[in-house]
């Protein structure tokens, strides 16, 4: 889920929808249990838009250790420390 937002983020599309908000006839694949728990994916989400906040800036590409592209993007953070690669 995350690596879907980011690059979809990266690639300006401007609406993404997770299909499942919570567990349902589709099975697994919800936000939240079917018993209202959060799932692993709820707190990426939550982390996902603690750092990048509620409408992220793609800056572009870093390269890393020589040899790995990322994204770089303002994070909702003013002192930079919210960006991620």
């Amino acid at each position: 889920m995350v690596k879907a937002y980011t690059m979809g983020i990266a690639q300006g599309v401007a609406c993404i929808e997770w299909f499942e908000g919570r567990d349902g006839d589709s099975g697994p694949m919800g936000l939240l249990d079917r018993n209202g728990s959060p799932r692993p994916a709820y707190t990426a989400m939550a982390q996902l838009i603690k750092y990048l906040g509620q409408h992220p800036t793609y800056l572009g590409w870093v390269l890393l250790d020589n040899r790995v592209y990322g994204f770089v993007f303002q994070g909702a953070k003013d002192d930079g420390a919210g960006d991620l690669g």
